[in-house]
């Protein structure tokens, strides 16, 4: 029915704006818009057949490019950080923060440590990039000898072939819950690639509806204070009235 229509409309728009405000802050970001928009669409494809939604893999690239990271190859770093977060959007937040947080100090620290293993990132695979023992581990991240390229590299030995995370999204997208997420993100996609195409006339109404209602405001009270004037000097009149008598 109408109601039907009127909240498939409102998705369309909602799933729109989002769409073109990610699209814009991703091309401001990488101050190119043709990169920008390359991004967010591979991170959209990689979306379709995973429970990460493109939301999540847009809001963590950004993260990660206001962190300074280089965009070449960031599909695949948010492709490995969703895996190892199994999908969850909470802990894939978690992660690449951390991860940012990391690259830009250079070396591992406390508090990032804390969020990796919060978000279940094996630590233990961090300190067999390092090359140390567990036992030496903290002595180490401490002298500041934990770098950077050491979690990058336990990211990938835990995602690539072999690796304890390897396949842990595919596992998830075939349960019920993956594809529902993946399902829905589906959806969401479809509406905001219609959306678009007529995203013209969206913002044509907008403009259109925003001038209206203001023009219609303003009128309004052009009229309640007139007629709080006329009745005012009505007031007046009938109390000079009363005085004269």
């Amino acid at each position: 029915g109408i109601g039907a229509g009127l909240i498939m409309v409102k998705k369309m728009i909602d799933e729109t704006r989002q769409l073109e405000t990610a699209l814009v802050d991703m091309q401001v970001i990488m101050g190119d818009d043709a990169a920008g928009t390359a991004l967010v669409s591979n991170l959209r494809e990689i979306a379709r057949t995973t429970p990460l939604t493109s939301k999540a893999l847009i809001k963590g690239a950004q993260t990660l490019l206001g962190y300074g990271l280089s965009a070449e190859g960031m599909e695949d770093t948010m492709y490995r950080i969703g895996e190892i977060a199994g999908g969850d959007a909470v802990r894939m937040d978690s992660l690449t923060r951390a991860f940012a947080q990391v690259q830009s100090a250079g070396k591992l620290m406390g508090q990032e440590m804390l969020q990796l293993v919060n978000a279940g990132f094996p630590v233990a695979e961090i300190a067999k990039a390092a090359g140390v023992s567990m036992e030496d581990f903290r002595g180490a991240m401490e002298k500041g000898e934990i770098k950077a390229s050491h979690l990058t590299e336990a990211m990938v030995n835990l995602t690539s072939a072999g690796g304890m995370m390897e396949g842990r999204l595919a596992r998830q997208a075939d349960t019920i819950n993956g594809k529902w997420i993946t399902a829905m993100g589906q959806i969401d996609q479809t509406f905001a690639e219609e959306g678009t195409k007529s995203a013209g006339f969206w913002k044509d109404m907008a403009q259109f509806t925003g001038e209206f209602v203001s023009t219609s405001v303003t009128a309004i009270m052009e009229f309640v204070r007139g007629t709080q004037d006329f009745i005012a000097s009505i007031g007046s009149m009938a109390y000079s009235v009363a005085e004269f008598f």
